[in-house]
């Protein structure tokens, strides 16, 4: 299943990622704040964001095995701001999450609003039986997020990836759905 899905919530539209989003959200993704805990994933230039999005436009195995994404950029309907965004990856009956607000919209619940709608369109559509997101031990926010998910600590993996403060561990949380 290679096709596309928009989702929305009461203050969001979670828009299938396309490469001309990169005017809307390059201010904030060349924010350094938004890359506090992972800055290798931090894009260069426009122009390289622009690509990345090229690459989420169509469907992408990940790792050279069979599995695919979906990526989308989270726009507030109120006024068409990018505010985020949301990704999941299907492997089998797992989904793997990754979110990301930007800094002037942080706090105000937009990761939870769309990752919520993420996960119900990933056990409702893909029927994925296990959610698995991994962040920085550090990242108080991002574990509140999965946290107010429904999903729990299951292991750290100790200095996996280097941060602007130093090396730090990733977290990993897992839920795994109601039938």
């Amino acid at each position: 299943m290679n096709e596309r899905h928009a989702l929305a919530t009461a203050r969001l539209d979670l828009v299938p990622t396309e490469p001309g989003y990169a005017e809307r959200t390059w201010t904030h993704l060349s924010d350094e704040r938004m890359w506090r805990f992972f800055p290798a994933m931090r894009p260069p230039t426009i122009e390289a964001l622009r690509l990345r999005y090229e690459r989420f436009a169509h469907p992408m195995p990940y790792l050279g095995a069979p599995e695919r994404w979906e990526n989308w950029i989270c726009i507030r309907r109120e006024d068409e701001a990018a505010v985020g965004e949301a990704q999941a990856t299907y492997a089998g009956a797992s989904c793997y999450l990754a979110y990301g607000v930007f800094p002037a919209f942080q706090r105000q619940g937009f990761a939870r609003e769309a990752m919520s709608a993420v996960l119900r369109h990933a056990h409702d559509v893909h029927r994925s039986r296990v959610a698995i997101a991994e962040m920085a031990a550090s990242n108080a926010a991002s574990i509140g997020v999965a946290r107010a998910l429904g999903l729990v600590h299951v292991k750290s993996k100790p200095g996996e990836h280097v941060g602007y403060d130093g090396t730090v561990s990733v977290y990993r949380l897992q839920l795994r759905p109601s039938a």
